[in-house]
């Protein structure tokens, strides 16, 4: 078939004519849309291919204006976790921060965010899926979840699909995650503005794998570029799972052997640590939290800008939707949103100060 030139530019019809379909069957097979099978939408993709189809970005771009005005909700999205219990991931502070933000982006956009738990260990993935089908749900936000991606019976090649945080175990998907290395190292900055020389790392073995080590590799890069060898705290980083028990044997035992003046941790578990283990804060040990929202008290630290992360989401998902990008990439791509510091009282100015390298 002849390839189109600037002057003879394909269009639908084209391709319909070639195919010996209707307009309509190819623009649902050019943009994944269901009502016509699968086998049929891949013959007419490939013609399309052949005769040069590309979309008119002008054009797409009225349709989905003239779409977006025509009624307040123009599709739903969901939003889907998979930890021990329905409301385990978004009730809790990260999550419902994230939540939020991508909800009122959702609106914004004139999607609804509808909240979708494929159970514990993934047992209701496949039914979770069909429904989305049924009801024409075509983008989904998947949250952090602890299982690997093969373990998990959906057909991600029918979505467009956004994962919140990135994950080793879903190799291929767009992602927004907090930028683990920026978060450090600000942190390093500040703590050793307020006159802090042996910050000290401290984490769950479960959260430092799902986060791929990050946290660490930035810690020992602050340790080499600050301190010499022997001034370097070694990382606590205490085995269990997301229910253990609060970690403070192990606590008070690297603090009385290694004597960190600051623990950085993203757990609030290890701030409660701390204090069981009799020591005050900041008294005897600072405190800085990587997770400034997932604490009770108001506390030094990063803040990781939850809110914008899953506003962020919508946004690279929104994206997808808008060109029709189903199942996964060839190559990974993603967005970091670097957090902030925030002054608290579990980290105050020391007397002695020591300026950064």
């Amino acid at each position: 078939m002849p390839r189109p030139t600037s002057r003879n530019k394909v269009t639908q019809k084209d391709v319909a004519k070639a195919a010996g379909v209707s307009v309509m069957a190819v623009s649902l097979a050019l943009r994944n849309q269901p009502g016509i099978s699968e086998e049929n939408a891949k013959q007419i993709r490939k013609i399309a291919d052949s005769l040069g189809y590309r979309p008119d970005p002008a054009l797409s771009a009225l349709i989905h204006y003239r779409g977006s005005k025509s009624k307040k909700i123009r599709a739903a999205l969901a939003l889907v976790t998979g930890w021990e219990t329905r409301e385990k991931w978004i009730d809790s502070r990260v999550g419902r921060l994230a939540w939020e933000g991508a909800r009122k982006r959702a609106g914004e956009f004139g999607y609804s965010l509808e909240h979708f738990w494929i159970g514990k260990n993934g047992i209701h993935a496949k039914r979770t899926a069909d429904i989305l089908r049924s009801r024409g749900i075509r983008g989904v936000i998947l949250a952090p979840i602890l299982l690997p991606w093969a373990a998990i019976d959906f057909p991600w090649e029918h979505f467009a699909v956004v994962t919140l945080e990135r994950n080793s175990d879903f190799p291929s998907t767009p992602h927004v995650s907090p930028n683990h290395y920026a978060d450090i190292s600000r942190a390093w900055h500040h703590l050793l503005n307020l006159g802090y020389n042996r910050p000290g790392l401290a984490s769950f073995s479960w959260l430092s794998e799902r986060n791929e080590n990050r946290w660490e590799a930035a810690q020992y890069i602050q340790q080499i570029r600050h301190q010499a060898p022997k001034e370097r705290v070694p990382n606590l980083i205490v085995e269990g799972s997301p229910n253990a028990r609060l970690p403070v044997v192990q606590t008070d035992k690297w603090i009385n052997q290694y004597d960190p003046d600051v623990v950085l941790s993203p757990s609030p578990e290890f701030w409660q640590a701390i204090l069981e283990s009799g020591r005050s804060i900041p008294h005897d040990v600072a405190f800085a939290s990587l997770q400034t929202q997932v604490n009770d008290e108001p506390v030094a630290g990063i803040n990781q800008h939850r809110e914008e992360m899953g506003a962020a989401c919508i946004d690279l998902l929104h994206s997808r939707l808008l060109r029709s990008d189903f199942g996964m990439p060839d190559s990974l791509a993603g967005t970091t949103i670097d957090g902030d510091w925030i002054d608290g009282p579990t980290a105050p100015p020391r007397k002695a100060k020591k300026s950064p390298k």
